[in-house]
């Protein structure tokens, strides 16, 4: 085992996920989806990530997302039963039912104390919430990893954040600052983007004052930052707030989708694929040439049809495209995957051969 002395300590890492725990974290922030090669990768900084092991329950609904992770590189789904279970509501007397995993919490306490005792990794991410967990815990820090958990606020045993090593909150900005890519849920995409449906195209031109420069100042800043000429108004909004926090105070309006129409000579807006998109008036700042990038991904997308029936997804697409191209994203000055096939109106799906 490494020694916390070492200037490059620790050097590999394990993610340990709950399958379970991970779908109430993503629902709990209204998302369908993130990128889990990026998330692993991102958790187990410093370290090399060895290995992530996907622990969950064997559902016929959750099979095409299993196939999905086995197809991700240094990624393991270890499967364990699921039974049905019946209660009855205490209110109403109304007898239901649900599935409940059985073995998979043993099966991930267990894979745990094995990597922490054969020394195969000195540091271990857990996505899990169950305090049962907590032998395995001390059983695998007595053996020398730091052992980080990752959970939501009132999703989680206080004693189980107690016995780990590091602790981080999963949020929608711990995901944004580290700029992994996740795909909200139609039903939460809607309401952040209501503001922009109820715009008045008729309102009335702000003039030019200090509040008007101090926000056109920081968007600015925000578009530099992020380095792309669109930014989506979610999280447009949440970078502004950090940068601006009073800038509903000083503002026309308290919604950024009605403030922004009131500058029409600042940005554009625009709705491509049900999500809204903020671009500035003036391109050349961040002008970057997306037409290499297009045709290469078209490329990636003819060559796996050529092999493969099922459907591609994003996340799919960001995989071949890294082993394609390693270094893309600095390559085209690129962050978001799904930005660029949305706004190239890229399509993933297989298309129909018509003889």
């Amino acid at each position: 085992m490494y020694s916390l002395n070492d200037h490059d300590f620790p050097k590999k890492a394990a993610v340990l996920i709950d399958g379970g725990y991970y779908r109430e974290l993503i629902k709990s922030l209204s998302i369908e989806s993130i990128d889990l090669i990026k998330f692993s990768d991102v958790i187990s900084q410093p370290a090399y990530r060895l290995r992530t092991f996907f622990f969950d329950g064997l559902v016929q609904d959750n099979q095409s997302f299993h196939d999905l992770l086995r197809l991700f590189d240094r990624f393991e789904v270890i499967l364990g039963d699921v039974v049905e279970r019946t209660f009855k509501c205490s209110k109403c007397g109304i007898t239901n039912h649900r599935y409940a995993q059985k073995r998979v919490d043993v099966s991930l306490a267990v894979k745990m104390v094995h990597l922490a005792s054969t020394n195969q990794v000195d540091k271990i991410i857990l996505i899990a919430g169950d305090q049962d967990f907590l032998p395995a815990i001390e059983t695998a820090k007595h053996e020398g990893p730091i052992i980080k958990l990752l959970y939501k606020e009132g999703r989680i045993s206080d004693n189980l954040k107690k016995a780990v090593d590091e602790r981080q909150e999963f949020t929608r900005q711990f995901l944004d600052e580290d700029n992994i890519e996740y795909q909200l849920t139609e039903s939460q995409q809607q309401k952040e983007t209501s503001d922009i449906k109820k715009l008045d195209p008729k309102s009335e031109i702000v003039t030019p004052e200090k509040d008007f420069i101090d926000l056109t100042e920081s968007i600015e800043k925000i578009f530099k930052e992020h380095n792309e000429p669109r930014i989506s108004l979610a999280i447009l909004g949440e970078k502004l707030n950090k940068q601006l926090p009073d800038w509903k105070e000083n503002s026309p309006s308290k919604k950024l989708g009605e403030t922004l129409k009131k500058y029409p000579n600042l940005v554009d807006v625009s709705k491509i694929d049900k999500v809204y998109y903020v671009q500035l008036k003036r391109p050349e700042k961040f002008s970057i040439s997306l037409k290499p990038l297009e045709n290469l991904i078209k490329e990636i997308i003819e060559d796996y049809y050529k092999n493969n029936d099922k459907n591609l997804s994003i996340q799919v697409l960001g995989n071949l495209l890294k082993k394609k191209n390693s270094t893309w994203k600095s390559d085209y000055n690129v962050k978001q995957l799904s930005n660029i096939v949305q706004i190239q109106k890229i399509v993933l799906n297989k298309p129909n051969n018509s003889n």
